[in-house]
């Protein structure tokens, strides 16, 4: 996840490869449900439907 583009990286042997998508953090589920108090964030779990809403 080091770049904004799709991009291939080799794999192992036999000429394989792989296909990295980089993910869009704006769809990004962690800061919705991360329940960390005292951590991160509120330490309160959002309910789906409020998570659909900022998506």
């Amino acid at each position: 996840m080091d770049s904004d583009v799709p991009y291939e990286l080799a794999g192992p042997g036999c000429g394989a490869s792989i296909v990295e998508i980089p993910t869009q953090w704006a769809l990004d589920d962690r800061e919705q449900y991360c329940y960390l108090p005292d951590i991160s964030g509120s330490g309160l779990i959002e309910s789906p439907p409020k998570t659909l809403d900022l998506w």
